[in-house]
């Protein structure tokens, strides 16, 4: 009896789960968050001026992930984000230094204030906030 019992309470759990985790995965789209330049996939040079949406009254937090093993995550410079949410940075790094092929995530966030983070910060984890990301590789 108590195998049917837990088999009954698994299956609604496992459904829970299963659409918690499809909500988290379109978040980037229910938040109104986009990235009009660098394209998803584009190859970029080491200093780039992305620029795209966020909702209006949000602010733009860009941040780049090397995907070399590092784990850090490095803030860039602040952004210029209008009242109508759409922003354009002056400046992201993808690594002067870097070697060709290498391929960075570039993550823009939608906050409420980008003054609680500082040019070059690293971090080790990103903020939680509404996010879109695209995948970008030094040529």
């Amino acid at each position: 009896m108590s195998a049917i019992v837990s088999m009954r309470w698994s299956v609604p759990c496992l459904i829970v789960v299963l659409a918690a985790g499809a909500a988290l995965a379109d978040d980037d789209k229910a938040a109104g968050i986009q990235i009009e330049s660098p394209a998803d996939g584009a190859d970029v040079e080491w200093l780039e001026a992305p620029n795209g949406r966020v909702p209006a009254g949000k602010q733009a937090l860009l941040i780049v992930e090397p995907l070399d093993g590092s784990g850090m995550y490095w803030v860039q410079p602040p952004v210029t984000t209008q009242p109508d949410g759409a922003w354009a940075a002056d400046a992201c790094y993808f690594g002067e230094e870097t070697t060709s092929g290498v391929k960075f995530r570039l993550h823009v966030l939608s906050v409420p204030d980008a003054s609680k983070w500082t040019d070059g910060q690293i971090l080790t984890s990103l903020p939680k906030a509404p996010r879109k990301t695209h995948t970008v590789r030094r040529p």
